[in-house]
């Protein structure tokens, strides 16, 4: 058994390693998935540098591992990386199937998707940026005081940690705080903290009152020439429309 953390370099580490000892890569916690195969002898894929396993690799299967070093290796990291914060329960089961591929075939073979498992592990990952990158496009925050700000997004994944960190760099010197679906996670200080929900529900400002305002602003600067609500559809995945502050608004300019 190959017992790794769940971090992009640990895991392929184990990856190398379950190729050399033909043995079962797991993240630690994992184990009783395995069933009997958990009391085999583990490695510990922390303890092993990946520079001692790349030759290691080369001489008992044969496979050319030095991309790994290079920035194939850096991009293969972030799509592991990716994969982690998708939610579903086989993604350790992709990720290793893929990572097996991607060491026998090259990392061209994995990155243009030439198999159902590399389409699904790249799939993945790019599900992942676009949920950070249409939460950082429609997201609105509700001011609770001076100094905190409150958005309840509705994420699919567990890209919440990523999300909040890039909003720091809008409201430097700002309290933040993402609600979750039973949890709350405030950035403050540079430091991430998980709380109770129930700790901020109750600060959250009314939400038709900053609408309202929302729309008085939206309608002051908003140019009905340049008003396409069938484009801004297109543009905007239905599930974040509950998101667009001025969506009643603009419903009625397109009727």
């Amino acid at each position: 058994m190959i017992l790794c953390s769940a971090n992009p370099l640990s895991i392929i580490k184990a990856a190398l390693l379950a190729q050399i000892h033909h043995d079962l890569p797991c993240i630690k916690g994992d184990q009783e998935s395995l069933g009997l195969f958990k009391f085999t002898h583990a490695y510990d894929a922390d303890s092993i540098a990946l520079t001692t396993l790349i030759p290691q690799i080369q001489d008992a299967c044969g496979l050319n591992a030095k991309w790994l070093l290079e920035h194939p290796g850096k991009i293969l990291q972030k799509h592991i990386s990716a994969n982690l914060r998708y939610r579903s329960t086989d993604k350790t089961l992709l990720i290793f199937a893929a990572l097996e591929h991607t060491l026998r075939y090259g990392p061209v073979y994995c990155f243009t998707g030439r198999t159902t498992i590399s389409q699904l592990f790249i799939s993945r990952a790019k599900a992942i940026a676009h949920e950070i990158h249409q939460t950082l496009a429609f997201i609105r925050f509700l001011p609770a005081s001076d100094t905190l700000l409150i958005a309840q997004p509705r994420l699919f994944h567990d890209t919440a940690e990523i999300i909040i960190r890039k909003f720091s760099c809008r409201y430097p010197g700002i309290r933040l705080v993402l609600l979750l679906e039973d949890q709350a996670l405030m950035l403050e200080n540079d430091q991430l903290h998980y709380q109770p929900a129930a700790d901020f529900s109750r600060s959250i400002p009314h939400k038709a009152a900053f609408n309202k305002s929302w729309e008085a602003y939206h309608q002051a600067q908003c140019l009905a020439a340049l008003h396409n609500i069938r484009l801004a559809q297109k543009a905007i995945p239905q599930k974040y429309w509950d998101w667009a502050a001025n969506r009643s608004s603009q419903e009625q300019q397109s009727n």
